[in-house]
């Protein structure tokens, strides 16, 4: 894997984070839930600026993924959380996204040719552990 493909990635990943916790977002009622995930949110965020402008400097071309992956995860979500929108459950849901991210990131770090700069592959794991460890208290 070479670092156009890693720019992509880590591209898609950020975005399907920040995708996520915007549907949690939308389905939460608790106020210092909410807080807590703007501010993952907002790590994610500043993620996806980083890699945006690395994209354009090295002139990277990306393909939008258009709307269906999103309206599914919005629709998964409405519907995991129609009986339980605790932020116990939300929680358990952003814990569970940050997982699986990490496995896909694992995948990825194994199949770099040598010499692909790893940091972002790095920051991405650093924010998934941040969310791990900021959510846990809400378990």
């Amino acid at each position: 894997m070479n670092r156009e493909t890693v720019l992509r990635e880590v591209l898609k990943a950020a975005n399907t984070s920040i995708d996520s916790i915007k549907a949690l977002e939308s389905v939460n009622t608790d106020k210092q839930f909410s807080v807590a995930l703007l501010e993952q949110e907002k790590n994610y965020k500043e993620l996806e600026l980083k890699v945006k402008d690395i994209i354009a400097n090295e002139k990277v071309e990306v393909e939008d993924e258009g709307f269906l992956p999103k309206i599914m995860l919005w629709g998964q979500t409405k519907m995991k959380t129609i009986i339980d929108n605790s932020p116990s459950k939300l929680a358990e849901m952003l814990i569970q996204g940050a997982n699986m991210g990490m496995i896909s990131l694992t995948k990825i770090d194994n199949a770099l040719e040598p010499g692909v700069d790893r940091s972002l592959i790095e920051e991405l794991q650093g924010a998934y552990n941040n969310t791990i460890s900021s959510m846990r208290q809400y378990l």
